[in-house]
């Protein structure tokens, strides 16, 4: 799957304007607290995190990899562009698949555990639904706007303006 994201700073007291007219079929979601558990998989040396590549098991929702982008923007939106693959599994060791994709940053060199990180979000989710494709995004101090589907920006591009 090819993500693309653009993170924005909004303070703390940031609520979400009204979208109507922005984008055709915007819906804002009630907003949902999350409490996420994710650990970050790594060389001792950072061999991944040096090539923009990230590896982590969150609770819930299993591995997922993202590799390097492609490109830092995408016609200067400030978007960011990357594949990310999913794994199911539990957090004590990578999937054979996922250490596979990573052989050549990682070489004979071991995947350990160098970040855990608990968080709580409380994400105010937009959905829009445009050919088939699906927007998400929320976060209380980077409001996140990310498309999972497809490969056309335009609809984080519209949420962003």
């Amino acid at each position: 799957m090819i993500e693309k994201e653009v993170k924005l700073g909004a303070g703390p007291a940031f609520h979400l304007p009204n979208l109507d007219g922005v984008v055709d079929g915007a819906v804002v979601g009630p907003p949902e607290v999350l409490r996420l558990e994710t650990v970050y998989h790594d060389t001792p040396d950072l061999r991944l995190a040096r090539w923009g590549v990230s590896l982590r098991h969150r609770g819930g929702e299993g591995w997922t990899l993202k590799l390097a982008p492609a490109s830092k923007t995408e016609g200067g939106s400030g978007a960011l562009e990357r594949s990310e693959l999913t794994y199911p599994g539990g957090p004590k060791k990578p999937p054979e698949a996922a250490t596979a994709v990573v052989r050549a940053y990682i070489r004979t060199s071991a995947l350990v555990p160098v970040a855990r990180l608990s968080t709580v979000r409380r994400a105010d989710e937009i959905l829009v639904i445009e050919r088939g494709r699906v927007a998400l995004g929320g976060r209380p101090r980077a409001c996140r706007v990310s498309e999972s589907i497809g490969r056309d920006a335009g609809i984080c591009n519209r949420l962003v303006k």
